[in-house]
């Protein structure tokens, strides 16, 4: 996921949401400067166990343009836990209250990272709306 993250293009916004709680976040901005990806370009957010279903919602109904769309047009989402998986899908994909503010071209795409324990590498599933 890594690699990936250092690919996403420059006008790209890039959060890293995690279960941990708040003074997580600083080990894992400096973990990314480590591996060479600057963590100024990534916005980190610590739920403390909140839904991260719940959290993607709330920021997709905060950026709303004067056309009443959210702004937020595409979603990839990294996640090796199904029950965080089932969560988004829930929350994002079949939330009534966030259909009339989708784009109509708002794109949810989750990768299932899933760990290859015979070559200790990972493989990522994708998993659409």
């Amino acid at each position: 996921v890594t690699d990936i993250m250092r690919n996403f293009p420059a006008d790209s916004k890039t959060y890293i949401v995690t279960a941990r709680r708040g003074d997580a976040i600083g080990p894992i901005l400096s973990y990314l400067d480590q591996i060479r990806i600057d963590s100024n370009q990534v916005r980190p957010i610590a739920t403390e166990g909140e839904s991260k279903g719940d959290v993607i919602a709330n920021m997709i109904a905060q950026k709303i343009m004067p056309n009443g769309k959210s702004n937020i047009h595409r979603i990839e989402y990294y996640e090796d836990s199904e029950r965080n998986i089932k969560d988004v899908l829930l929350k994002v994909c079949q939330n009534e209250n966030l259909d009339h503010i989708k784009p109509d071209d708002f794109e949810l795409v989750i990768y299932k990272v899933i760990r290859d324990k015979s070559n200790d590498n990972y493989n990522l599933e994708e998993i659409s709306c």
